[in-house]
C-alpha cells in the first residue's frame, strides 16, 4: 500500500513541476514574443483628415448652389450684365467634408468594422475577457482623451491597417481584417474616433493567464502584425459603390479574420475557445451552395440561417444588420465566384 502510495505521489509530483514547467515556458515565451515582434520600421501614412472633396462632389456642389441663385438659367450672362459670381465663394469646403467623411465613417463603424463592440459606444475602451485561467484582454481609451492624444493620421493608420502601436510592437487588435481598407476608408474612421467627446478614462493592462500564454506560445493566436503584408498596395479610395462582385470584394476583406482568406470557414484563430468554426461561405455543399441572397440577407440581417436556426452570436449580425442592401447584395455577388471548398471543421 505505502508503495503504492509512494508511486501515486512521485506521478503527480512530476505531473506538477510538468505542468509548473510548461506554464512557466509559455509565460515566458508569450511575454518574449509580445516583446520582442517590434515592428519599428512600419510606418503609417499620413492621410488627410477629412478626406478632401472630390473636383466632381465640388462641381455638384457649384451647380446646385448655382441653380438656387436667382440668375438666368446654368449661369448664362444675359446681355449688358455681370458674369455670374463663383456659387462657392464663402462656402466651408473643409466642413462638407468632414461632414461626408462623418456620415461614412460612422456607417462602416457601425455596420463593417465593429470599433464599438470592443472600444465601446464612446470609444472610451473596455474589459473584453477578464477571467484568470484566460487572462485579462483589454481594449484601450482611444478617445483623445486617452491614449490617441496628440497622436497623427499616420499613428492611427499604423494601428489600424498593420496592426502596430505607438510603441512599434504588434498589437492584439484584428488589423488583419482592416488591412486593406482604402485610404479614404481609414480617413473617415479617424476622423470619427478624433470628433468624439474625450473621455478621461484609463483602462487596465492585458493581462496573459495560463491559456492565453500557452496560445501566444504555441502560435495558434498570432501577432496579426506578422501576418500582414506591410508593403502590400491599398487604394486611395474604395471602389464605386455599385452593385457586383468587385465592390463586393471589397467588402469581404472584413470577413477574412473568421471566415479565412478563402472563405472556407475553420476555427477562428485567436477567438475565443467556445467559439464555433466560422462557417463556410462558398459555394460547396457544406457551405451555401443551396442559398438564395434572401437567406444571406436574412443570416446578416436576423441571425439565421436558411433553416431557420440562429446562428452563434460570435457572427457578428448585430453589425451587418446595418448593411445596406446594395452592400449584401454585392458581398453575395463576390461570394457567388469564389471558388468551392469544403469546410475546413478543423485546423
Amino acid at each position: 500500500m505505502k508503495t503504492a502510495l509512494k508511486v501515486v505521489g512521485g506521478l503527480l509530483l512530476v505531473l506538477v513541476v510538468l505542468v509548473g514547467g510548461t506554464l512557466a515556458w509559455a509565460f515566458s515565451a508569450a511575454n518574449a514574443k509580445r516583446e520582442a515582434h517590434r515592428f519599428d520600421d512600419v510606418h503609417g501614412k499620413d492621410l488627410p483628415v477629412p478626406w478632401p472633396l472630390s473636383q466632381k462632389e465640388i462641381d455638384d456642389l457649384r451647380a446646385e448652389k448655382l441653380a438656387a441663385m436667382t440668375m438666368p438659367a446654368q449661369g448664362e450672362q444675359l446681355p449688358g450684365t455681370e458674369p455670374p459670381p463663383d456659387a462657392l465663394v464663402g462656402v466651408d469646403l473643409q466642413a462638407i467634408a468632414m461632414e461626408r467623411a462623418l456620415e461614412r465613417g460612422r456607417h462602416m463603424i457601425d455596420a463593417r468594422l465593429a470599433c464599438n463592440d470592443c472600444h465601446s459606444k464612446d470609444f472610451s475602451g473596455s474589459t473584453v475577457i477578464d477571467v484568470p485561467i484566460m487572462g485579462r484582454w483589454v481594449c484601450p481609451n482611444i478617445t483623445q482623451g486617452g491614449t490617441t492624444k496628440g497622436w497623427k493620421p499616420a499613428d492611427f493608420d499604423r494601428v489600424i491597417r498593420h496592426g502596430v502601436g505607438h510603441d512599434g510592437r504588434g498589437l492584439t487588435m484584428p488589423s488583419r481584417d482592416f488591412t486593406m481598407l482604402s485610404d479614404q476608408e481609414v480617413s473617415d474612421v479617424i476622423a470619427v474616433i478624433t470628433s468624439a467627446p474625450p473621455v478621461e478614462k484609463v483602462q487596465p493592462p492585458i493581462k496573459l493567464g495560463p491559456i492565453y500564454a500557452l496560445l501566444i506560445a504555441s502560435g495558434k493566436v498570432p501577432i496579426d502584425a506578422d501576418e500582414i503584408d506591410h508593403a502590400a498596395p491599398r487604394l486611395a479610395e474604395p471602389p464605386a459603390a455599385v452593385v457586383g462582385a468587385e465592390y463586393g470584394a471589397h467588402l469581404t476583406q472584413v470577413c477574412v479574420g473568421c471566415h479565412r482568406a478563402d472563405f472556407a470557414g475553420g476555427p477562428i484563430t485567436g477567438g475565443d475557445p467556445s467559439w464555433p468554426p466560422a462557417r463556410n461561405l462558398t459555394q460547396d455543399s457544406t457551405g451555401l451552395k443551396e442559398w438564395t441572397l434572401d437567406d444571406f440577407k436574412r443570416a446578416l440581417r436576423e441571425g439565421k440561417r436558411k433553416d431557420g436556426s440562429a446562428l452563434n452570436p460570435a457572427m457578428p449580425y448585430a453589425m451587418t444588420k446595418n448593411m445596406t442592401d446594395d452592400e449584401i447584395a454585392s458581398i453575395w455577388a463576390y461570394l457567388k465566384t469564389v471558388p468551392p471548398k469544403p469546410w475546413r471543421v478543423e485546423g
